[in-house]
């Protein structure tokens, strides 16, 4: 969530072609690195490119993991959606699925690349629960030492619980704002 919504908001009502309504950024901060490259490119190609890394990525794992069900895992509708809207699934997904096997081998490392999971902050959440559980002590390091730093948890309450409502107010949801 970015800090400075007006701005975003003034931002994309001045930018040409831009559709005149507002479209939040719901991604928190690591996200930008995750997208950093593709803003030098303009719309459409960095578009294509996203979507392109994001699906390759997904394939690529899908069939590392389930070599015979690859077209079924090609063929599935979310993935078409996904390469439809731009989403950033395919790569959370690579992140997730990719990291899996490594789990037992290299669990310090799986932690590190389960950390890069922090684009979506869910998963911050999720991921020690189940590393506890599992008692998957060297994969609860890894992620933590990789993933802390760029969660945002340094932030005051009030001020994200400022922000959201501030995005609330522009983009009308949800109805209660």
């Amino acid at each position: 969530m970015p800090t400075n919504v007006v701005a975003q908001q003034i931002f994309q009502h001045a930018t040409p072609g831009g559709t005149g309504h507002f479209a939040p950024f719901y991604y928190p901060p690591p996200f930008l690195l995750l997208i950093l490259t593709f803003g030098l490119l303009s719309f459409f190609p960095a578009f294509v490119a996203f979507d392109g890394l994001s699906s390759a990525a997904y394939l690529l794992v899908c069939i590392r993991l389930l070599p015979r069900g690859r077209w079924a895992i090609a063929a599935n509708p979310a993935a078409a959606i996904t390469l439809m809207n731009g989403q950033s699934s395919g790569i959370v997904t690579a992140l997730f699925l990719g990291r899996v096997p490594v789990l037992e081998r290299k669990p310090f490392l799986a932690g590190l690349l389960f950390g890069a999971l922090v684009i979506k902050p869910q998963f911050g959440l999720l991921l020690p629960l189940a590393f506890i559980a599992g008692r998957q002590w060297r994969a609860f390091a890894g992620a933590s030492f990789f993933g802390f730093p760029f969660t945002g948890r340094f932030r005051a309450p009030a001020r994200q619980r400022r922000d959201w409502d501030v995005s609330c107010k522009f983009c009308g949801w949800p109805p209660s704002c």
